[in-house]
């Protein structure tokens, strides 16, 4: 999960933002699918204690089923992150080259407000890395 909250990124804004959100709730869901899941085999297993080994075959089918649909669904969400970010960091570098050429056109005799150059680009170079490397393996 780790790498989820990593790639979601906080805003500079001083809290989340609606998309943020969004994101957050799927990762919940995802989470609280593979909770139920683990539960409904720690159960399955209980009851499977007093009855024949077939049962606990189609337990143990039914659970791995169950966890590659959990799997599935935490991969998307992390490969629609990424695809997420890739674009901003493509929008972000179109708007920083747009800038750079207005700010070129510009008098030098007029002062401008001081910015944090590049601190955008480090964080998304950042993030993107650590989502990159394939730390969490689910499967």
């Amino acid at each position: 999960m780790g790498i989820f909250v990593g790639c979601m990124g906080y805003s500079p804004r001083g809290g989340y933002t609606d998309e943020e959100d969004f994101w957050e709730s799927r990762i919940a869901e995802a989470a609280y699918d593979a909770e139920d899941v683990i539960e409904s085999y720690i159960v399955d297993r209980i009851r499977a204690r007093s009855e024949i080994d077939v049962e606990q075959h189609t337990s143990s089918a039914d659970f791995y089923q169950g966890l590659q649909m959990v799997i599935a669904n935490m991969n998307s969400i992390k490969i629609e992150i990424k695809e997420k970010m890739v674009l901003q960091d493509q929008n972000h570098s179109i708007k920083s080259a747009r800038s750079a050429a207005a700010g070129s056109s510009r008098s030098t005799s007029t002062p401008q407000n001081a910015t944090m150059i590049g601190f955008d680009d480090v964080l998304l170079r950042m993030l993107d890395k650590n989502c990159s490397n394939d730390h969490v393996y689910l499967y």
